[in-house]
Order: C-alpha cells, then structure tokens, then sequence
C-alpha cells in the first residue's frame, strides 16, 4: 500500500509538472503581451492588459514604454494599464508625468488618474500637475486636482491654482477636498 501511495505521489507531480503546475515562476513573456495589448481586438488585449497588471512594479517598465507610441490608442491602453496597477506601477512614475502632456486627452486623465496612487511618493509630479490644471480638457483638470491632494504638503505650492479650481462649479468639491488635504499635510509638517 505504501509504493502505491509513493507511485502515485510521483505521478501527480510529474504530471503537475509537465501540464505547468510546478511552483517555479515562468519568465514572463513580455514582448507577447505588450503585442496583445496594443492588438485592436478587445478579447486579445484585454487578457493581455490584465496579466499585465496582475505582474505590477515587473511590468510596469515595459508598459511604460508604450506611452511612447505613436498611436494615441496603444498610449492610451498602456496608462490605463498603468493606472489599474494602482500604486505597484511606481516604476513607471516619470513616464506617467511626461504623459501629463500627451496630446491624447485620455492619456493625460489616466496619467493624472494613476499617480493618484502614489500619494506623498508623487511630489515630483507637482509641477507637472500644476500645469495640467489649466488643461483644455475639464477630466484632466479634475484628475489632476485629485492627484494633487493625494501627495499632500508637498503640493503646497499648488495652493493658489487649486483655490483659483474651487470657484468652478464642476471641479469645486474635488478642489475643496484637496486644499483640506494639502492644508492638512502642511499643518502635520509644520512648513
């Protein structure tokens, strides 16, 4: 009875093995995915945005990468990869500043959108955000309000543009809430 149980113990790992069911990590096949996700059909690249975003901070890079594009859709995808990454896609964060100032206005609301996970490990971001707050897009602007908030005192200098957005009836609550938070980090701190 003994062998038996052995045998048979060999022969699922074996077969775990040979159909992938093994514990080591296979070498994520990047250049097939990055193809995937910029691919026109949805049930190609949605499998490909998600394996994408299930790697995080090792896929991040690669992904990044594709903000450069020429293609406004495939930079498009790529933030809005980077973006349901949340906070793990912090390798991509200086691509995702420069993407504040693609010409694709969804590019920017999902650049803006993604650094909202960063919080305070955003601040570098400020500048470019300030900028994005006198973006022709009203989705940008709002997005970048909330990004602002999100990195706390170090958005301090933005203060003043942020007052100016809490007069615009359209961005007034999220504008409100990040001068709360702003404030708030610069009271912590002391500044």
């Amino acid at each position: 009875m003994r062998g038996h149980r052995f045998r048979f113990g060999i022969a699922v790992l074996v077969l775990g093995h040979v159909f992938g069911c093994s514990r080591r990590e296979k070498t994520p096949d990047y250049p097939s995915l990055l193809r995937d996700l910029r691919s026109q059909d949805p049930a190609v690249r949605g499998p490909a945005g998600i394996e994408l975003i299930a790697m995080g901070e090792k896929a991040a890079p690669q992904v990044a990468e594709l903000l450069k594009d020429p293609d406004p859709r495939i930079r498009h995808m790529a933030a809005m990869t980077l973006q349901s990454m949340g906070e793990r896609s912090k390798p991509a964060q200086p691509a995702l500043i420069e993407a504040l100032a693609d010409t694709s206005a969804d590019v920017r609301t999902s650049a803006a959108t993604a650094l909202q996970a960063y919080g305070a490990d955003a601040a570098p971001a400020v500048p470019a955000l300030m900028k994005a707050l006198k973006d022709p897009d009203s989705t940008v602007r709002l997005e970048a309000v909330r990004a602002l908030g999100t990195i706390g005192a170090a958005a301090e200098p933005a203060i003043p543009l942020l007052t100016d957005m809490s007069r615009i009836e359209f961005l007034r609550q999220a504008a409100d809430e990040s001068l709360k938070k702003i404030q708030a980090g610069v009271a912590r701190k002391g500044y």
